[in-house]
């Protein structure tokens, strides 16, 4: 939650500016443990039980810092996500080539 230093409004995190006067709202740094909720992704304080934003039940509290490993991990996927895509092109390829050959005999 974000409270405009202007007026004193209770705004939400995502706000840029404050929605009862307009005043431009600090910035909010993520210090610590979040709760990132499954449903909706939205971070959520650690301490709270269920998301601010869709209000489902929240699980256990995690890192906001990304590791090497999860990079690791996610650029592996890219990868696979790539290779999986040439394949399926050349597998249309393949089809188109002997669909043309069919209707050359």
């Amino acid at each position: 939650m974000k409270i405009c230093q202007n007026c004193g409004t209770k705004n939400s995190k995502e706000a840029v500016f404050c929605e009862n006067c307009g005043a431009k709202l600090p910035e909010v740094v993520v210090t610590g443990k979040i709760k990132k909720c499954r449903n909706c992704g939205y971070s959520n304080e650690e301490e709270a039980t269920f998301c601010g934003n869709c209000g489902t039940k929240l699980t256990e509290p995690i890192s906001p810092v990304v590791t090497d490993d999860d990079m690791d991990s996610e650029e592996k996927q890219d990868e696979q996500t790539e290779e999986l895509e040439e394949s399926e092109i050349l597998t249309n390829e393949t089809i188109d080539d002997r669909e043309v050959t069919k209707t050359d005999e």
